[in-house]
């Protein structure tokens, strides 16, 4: 995603700069980040069951439509997902608000539920 204002770095510095320090059992842990005038990047541990959007719209088989997913699967990852949050928002110091969070935001471990 191309940078539309100079001061856009600073303000990704900042941000990713408290990540690393984040311990929490439902937040993946970041490994670090790289920026230049065209590109942001941010490396994490890589978790292989892909993101909450891919569980919700990928049917069996890859295709896109809507998968299957339990209920008791659905309230288990939106409470892990309000743990995370809650950890951020609350007991971080800084605190750290997340706003704008999506289903392709939330990242599958090899355990469904799993971290942010």
């Amino acid at each position: 995603m191309p940078y539309h204002r100079r001061e856009e770095v600073p303000i990704v510095r900042r941000g990713v700069g408290v990540l690393p320090r984040v311990r929490h059992r439902n937040i993946v842990r970041l490994l670090g980040w790289e920026a230049n005038r065209r590109t942001r990047l941010i490396f994490y541990y890589y978790l292989p069951n892909g993101t909450l959007d891919g569980l919700l719209h990928t049917a069996a088989g890859g295709s896109t439509g809507a998968a299957v997913v339990e209920w008791e699967v659905r309230l288990a990852i939106a409470v892990c997902v309000a743990e995370g949050l809650a950890y951020l928002h609350h007991d971080c110091v800084p605190a750290i608000l997340r706003r704008d969070v999506k289903a392709d935001d939330i990242l599958l471990g090899e355990r469904v539920p799993s971290p942010l």
